[in-house]
């Protein structure tokens, strides 16, 4: 015992004379999370708009009223509309400046009249993803809607063509287009009435319901839990490169010609582990909470549950060094399966926004395997039982890793 309290002692020393390795540990995940709330628009940013660019080369009363259905109040917090002509949007789009262009063609209204095949053309920004699609969703609806229009009401809308033919080329005059439009009135009323009640009794409803207890999994609460397990990645590759110092200076080769218990030095390095990685870990904690007004209460899990997948991925990060031929080498590998693990493991990007292949993948990384859990309790989707598996699968890593990288410390690594 007293050595175990004197080799944590000594690893605490060690870690405090090197403070700023500490401050890249918290501080890469705090300058990554600033970053990503500059670019959301912070805490309390609105909803990103799509900027859609609207040539409208038809200039008709039909194609003027699509217009002002998409600068309704309705969809204001959605779009954002410029008018353009179609050669001033391509310039636009291609200067990446619009996430996309409808282009109403020359013809649009009379061809819906009359019930022809007619299209929309959308013009969409590749240097983006979402906000196209979006557009893209919206510029769907308006074309199903069309179509329906035109199967329920196509006689209705030939005779408005007629109408406004009549208008146009001066072959009805006032009082007769005023009569026939009355006249269609009533027809149109009649169709109408005669299809709500079958709209009305749908044999399909779908409900929105939403998991009890369940918080807002906005972006930026999918992120968080990934950018703390960045930093518990961090701590754990600088905790293992520790045993190189150990050898460098001597102390593992020492250690084999004293009484001192191998089994109680590496015990020192897990509570010493342990310790460095509550530290790191609260105060990132902390400041997640705050922004997200999370529940004081699951604060102490969340800062226990990180400092267990901190355990195992240092065990991870130690086996790679005791593995290694050099410290450099032991630095590049490291680098070389960590950096993986952080791109797939949901700490670059949650796992929800990765193609469905790749979340599955990410999931059965090591620190994707701690991740989920946590994220569903703190969402509030998952209770306690979601944390057993994969506390066993961690715990006995552990054991095996730090029994593996013991073996390898007293056959090769200490002496060579």
């Amino acid at each position: 015992m007293v050595f175990l309290i004197a080799a944590v002692a000594k690893n605490l020393r060690r870690i405090a004379s090197a403070p700023w390795s500490v401050a890249i540990w918290v501080g890469v995940p705090l300058l990554v999370g600033g970053l990503l709330s500059a670019v959301m628009g912070g805490s309390e940013g609105g909803t990103p708009k799509v900027h859609l660019l609207i040539a409208d080369q038809d200039g008709s009363f039909l194609s003027g009223a699509l217009v002002d259905v998409l600068a309704s109040d309705q969809l204001a917090e959605l779009l954002m509309l410029e008018s353009v002509s179609a050669e001033s949007g391509t310039e636009i789009l291609d200067a990446g400046n619009a996430s996309a262009m409808l282009v109403i063609p020359t013809g649009f209204q009379t061809a819906f009249l009359a019930s022809e095949p007619q299209s929309l053309t959308l013009v969409v920004n590749p240097l983006q993803s979402i906000l196209p699609e979006m557009a893209e969703e919206l510029a769907r609806l308006i074309a199903d809607f069309g179509s329906y229009a035109q199967m329920a009401l196509a006689p209705e809308l030939a005779a408005i063509g007629d109408i406004v033919d009549g208008i146009q080329e001066e072959s009805l005059d006032q009082d007769e287009a005023a009569s026939a439009i009355s006249a269609l009135s009533g027809e149109a009323a009649t169709t109408l009435f005669r299809v709500l009640p079958v709209l009305s009794t749908a044999v399909v409803e779908i409900d929105v319901a939403t998991t009890e207890g369940a918080r807002e999994a906005s972006f930026t609460m999918l992120f968080f839990p990934g950018l703390l397990m960045m930093s518990v990645i961090f701590a754990a590759q600088g905790l293992a490169e520790d045993l190189w110092q150990e050898r460098e200076m001597g102390t593992l080769r020492r250690l084999k010609s004293t009484t001192a218990s191998l089994v109680a030095f590496f015990a020192a390095r897990i509570v010493t582990s342990a310790i460095a990685l509550g530290i790191i870990v609260l105060p990132l904690s902390l400041i997640a909470f705050a922004m997200l007004a999370l529940p004081v209460e699951s604060l102490p899990l969340t800062v226990l549950w990180l400092t267990v997948a901190g355990l195992m991925l240092a065990g991870l990060a130690s086996l790679i060094q005791v593995l290694a031929p050099t410290r450099k080498a032991g630095a590049l590998f490291s680098t070389l399966v960590f950096f993986p693990l952080l791109l797939v493991g949901g700490s670059f990007f949650p796992l929800e926004s990765m193609p469905d292949f790749l979340a599955a993948f990410g999931r059965l990384t090591p620190n994707g395997m701690m991740l989920e859990p946590l994220k569903a309790y703190l969402i509030g989707t998952g209770g306690l039982s979601g944390f057993g598996p994969p506390l066993l699968i961690a715990v006995l890593a552990i054991l095996v890793m730090t029994g593996v990288t013991a073996w390898r410390v007293t056959t090769s690594f200490s002496t060579r």
